[in-house]
């Protein structure tokens, strides 16, 4: 189910320009609505750590706090050359 939430999930951030100036709560809330009427605790639980987990990245992203994978493939070369 895992894979389908975060299909699902990704569908909410499809739009960026529309995230931005949206609330945590408003996020939250969209990504709720997208979930089935029968979804358990634990469903929606895990749909909300996406979404908390996608806003974190967009946020690091804005703050030039990412990597890239070229960045991240030399750190963990040095890693073993140590």
């Amino acid at each position: 189910m895992g894979i389908l939430l975060t299909k699902r999930t990704l569908e909410v951030f499809h739009e960026i320009e529309e995230t931005e100036t949206m609330t945590e709560k408003q996020m939250a809330m969209d990504a709720l609505d997208q979930l089935p009427e029968s979804a358990s605790f634990q469903e929606i639980k895990e749909e909300l750590e996406i979404v908390a987990g996608l806003k974190r990245g967009l946020d690091a992203s804005e703050l030039g706090q990412i990597k890239t994978s070229t960045e991240v493939k030399e750190m963990i070369g040095s890693w073993f050359t140590k």
